[in-house]
Parts: C-alpha cells; structure tokens; sequence
C-alpha cells in the first residue's frame, strides 16, 4: 500500500488517522508506505516526473510493481 495524505486534507482533516491505518497495515504484515504531502488539498497528479513525484514514490512503484 502506498498512501499519500497533505498535511492538511480538505475532506479529511489532518494525516493522522491515515498514518494510523498505515502503521496498523504494517503491523499485520503488508508494506504500507506513507508519504505526506506539504501543504492543503485532497486530490494530486502522480505523473511520473511531475510535482507531487517524490523520491519515496518512483522506489515502492518499480519495486512493488515490478516495473524496475
């Protein structure tokens, strides 16, 4: 699982109940890796590249995709 959250998400608040289930995922055995995003909002464009494009994001794809 890989899960995005702003720190500030307009339908949702804050990050941390999602940082939470994240956590909860490990702890029963799956990946989750979770990626916080500076600022506000709720929706993002994941173009490989593009702004939102971190260097936490391309790792877990190749890897976990099998696209390296």
């Amino acid at each position: 699982i890989l899960m995005f959250h702003y720190e500030t998400d307009v339908a949702s608040n804050t990050g941390a109940y999602a940082f939470r289930w994240c956590a909860a995922y490990r702890l029963g055995g799956s990946v989750c890796d979770y990626v916080s995003q500076p600022g506000e909002g709720h929706t993002t464009d994941l173009t490989p590249g593009g702004t939102w494009w971190t260097s936490q994001i391309e790792p877990f794809v190749l890897r976990w995709l099998g696209l390296s």
